[in-house]
């Protein structure tokens, strides 16, 4: 009794990539129905992205990392670089492209909700459901959109792991370097061993004079990486209706969204930060709205 229909939905998705391996993600899905006009579902799926050709091409480039506000060189003081000259003119060598190394991105999602077609209007249909999905691995390009005076001068160090530093200008910095393309960037011999090489080996080669290895105090690697996370939260609202009469056939459509959080994190050790309501970023509170009306001649 109060039993009407109760079903267990299982799926999954498995994909075999050469240089990926294998990739297993699956469904659960839960419908609870009551009465034939209410029905709750529940829902778990894991899901992934591959990275793309581009996203995965060995390829990179290296180039000066244009100071303000109209390209050139930093200066120490811009960069917070202490015990130099505050006007001295440094350099930031910034690292682009692919990365051979990226694996999927990740997703984990649940979602719960009703859906209520009243029997006194059987062409009127409510839905609510309530989602959350967290995803990470996300390929992005950390370093680069965060540029060299923010990533450099960053009061946590959250951008530290796209960044290797010269250790005559950043010692202690310097230290946590360890071996960055074969070469010992702990110390002043093997930063510049590495420079020397991005200036040679690039491809795309080199873009513009390289400058001199004393007065480039970091390379930032803005290459893509599976450095990011987000994670959102949110309801949906659905309302669809449809009715005749004399003048013809009519139909309603509205659907609203409320996003409750969408936090995202750019790098591995940077907090996760709701960014609802930003440019760029979701807004917390959409909707839309739409009206049919058909009449046969």
């Amino acid at each position: 009794p109060g039993l009407s229909v109760l079903e267990l939905a299982l799926s999954a998705r498995r994909e075999s990539y050469d240089d990926l391996g294998v990739q297993s993600n699956p469904r659960i899905g839960l419908r609870y129905a009551p009465t034939p006009s209410l029905a709750f579902t529940a829902t778990y799926a894991t899901s992934f992205r591959a990275p793309s050709l581009s996203d995965r091409d060995p390829r990179s480039t290296a180039q000066i990392g244009a100071g303000p506000p109209a390209g050139g060189p930093y200066t120490a003081e811009q960069l917070k670089i202490e015990h130099v000259d505050p006007g001295r003119q440094v350099f930031v060598i910034g690292r682009s492209g692919g990365n051979a190394n990226l694996v999927p991105e990740t997703a984990t999602s649940w979602s719960g909700g009703l859906t209520w077609q009243p029997t006194f209007t059987p062409l009127t249909q409510l839905g609510l459901h309530y989602y959350s999905i967290e995803y990470n691995n996300r390929i992005d390009a950390p370093g680069a959109n965060a540029g060299p005076i923010a990533a450099i001068t960053h009061p946590t160090g959250y951008y530290d792991e796209f960044i290797t530093y010269n250790p005559a200008f950043f010692p202690e910095r310097a230290a946590r370097n360890g071996i960055v393309d074969g070469f010992d960037a702990t110390t002043v011999a093997g930063f510049e061993s590495l420079l020397q090489s991005l200036y040679s080996s690039a491809d795309p080669p080199f873009a513009g004079t390289a400058p001199d290895p004393t007065n480039v105090v970091a390379v930032l690697d803005g290459r893509r990486s599976n450095a990011a996370r987000l994670t959102t939260r949110g309801l949906d609202l659905s309302l669809r209706s449809a009715w005749s009469n004399r003048y013809g056939e009519w139909r309603f459509d509205a659907a609203a969204n409320f996003v409750f959080e969408w936090k995202t994190a750019p790098s591995r050790n940077a907090p996760l930060v709701d960014s609802v309501d930003r440019i760029f970023n979701p807004v917390s509170k959409q909707a839309t709205a739409q009206l049919t009306w058909q009449r046969d001649p």
